[in-house]
């Protein structure tokens, strides 16, 4: 039985008492943060409104002399007008459209299946469909409810995403220099630059994305209005809108103009819409974006999709669409403070001028 008294178990013990305490200091805020991502999530969803509303503030104070306070009243009373309006506007249309698709898709689907039965891979894929049906009714009460959580959940993080939103742009100083008293003095020059850089970041980021919505509303409503779709203004301003969640968004902005394309023009213009919506994500992806970040703020594409992916491991659509602004907050973060600050590294020019760690890096 070794000795207690000896000095070198001593230090062995003391070793391994550090390790544990080390260990466990790194795993329980993580094991923690697992819990609060999706607090974490919604609580960046507000800051992003509110650096929105400085910058709508920003800019209408730069046309009109009139006090931040009052300036944001404006921003944030227009844009629920706004809001308001389209909907009063559009939800009779809506409402009506939704009568005759849900009149018109049963017709369409036997159609459908008309047409498939005459070949031997759609007789199977119809009697594939017709599988699990008792499955499907075990489930029906289970997936009702979950469908029913998600329509309560939604609208409530909503309205908290925008009290945040109106909270952080109503006095976004006081925030900041919250954050900044939480380091030791000696650091917090470096810190409060940093965290000014990264919301200049967020808000070159967010003028980009609001100009890519503003080119996917505009052509999927004109080319939808081309296709004689009807709610093509309504389905457009839903495209814009959606496109923000990546993945996620353009697929649920296609399906109702693809599913009144075919209950009212057919399957042919039904195709034709689908196509629109491919086109319209294609130009927007690979030709728009890329000249809109070349001005403004980028991300590698490996770091984009890889912040996509545990974003929806960890919260679903919600973290799919604050994955990319929260890598780019943290890249900025990593660039001033750990590599500049703490490493010494200068990013002055040259060859530098282009790391991925720049927030103008291309």
């Amino acid at each position: 039985m070794p000795d207690k008294t000896d000095p070198n178990v001593t230090i062995v013990s003391r070793n391994t008492a550090t390790a544990v305490l080390v260990t466990v200091g790194i795993l329980l805020p993580l094991f923690l943060f697992g819990y609060a991502i999706r607090g974490v999530c919604v609580a960046f969803g507000g800051l992003l409104l509110g650096v929105l509303l400085r910058s709508c503030v920003r800019y209408l104070r730069r046309m009109v002399p009139i006090s931040e306070g009052t300036a944001l009243a404006i921003v944030a009373s227009t844009l629920a007008l706004m809001s308001a309006g389209v909907g009063i506007w559009a939800a009779p249309q809506i409402s009506d459209q939704l009568g005759e698709l849900a009149e018109q898709l049963p017709a369409d689907w036997e159609h459908l299946k008309s047409k498939l039965s005459q070949s031997p891979w759609g007789r199977w894929l119809i009697s594939q469909t017709g599988q699990g049906s008792d499955f499907a009714n075990a489930e029906t009460v289970k997936t009702g409810g979950m469908v029913l959580y998600s329509a309560l959940e939604g609208p409530i993080l909503v309205v908290i995403v925008l009290f945040l939103g109106l909270y952080f742009a109503a006095d976004p100083h006081l925030y900041l220099s919250g954050a900044v008293r939480l380091v030791p003095h000696r650091h917090r020059s470096a810190v409060h630059a940093a965290l000014l850089e990264a919301g200049t970041v967020l808000e070159r980021w967010l003028v980009g994305r609001l100009i890519a919505m503003g080119f996917v509303g505009l052509m999927t409503g004109l080319g939808l209005w081309l296709f004689g779709i009807p709610l093509a203004f309504i389905l457009g301003l839903l495209a814009g809108l959606l496109s923000f969640i990546p993945y996620a968004g353009p697929l649920i902005s296609t399906l109702p103009a693809v599913l009144l394309a075919l209950g009212q023009q057919g399957a042919n213009i039904a195709l034709g819409v689908l196509a629109l919506y491919i086109a319209v994500l294609i130009v927007e992806d690979y030709v728009l974006i890329p000249l809109i970040q070349r001005r403004n703020v980028a991300l590698p594409p490996a770091v984009t999709v890889m912040a996509q992916l545990f974003g929806g491991i960890w919260m679903g659509a919600i973290g799919v669409t604050v994955a990319t602004p929260l890598a780019l907050v943290v890249m900025v973060l990593v660039k001033k403070l750990y590599l500049q600050y703490y490493l010494g590294d200068a990013v002055t020019g040259g060859h530098d001028e282009n790391v991925a760690f720049h927030p103008r890096a291309v």
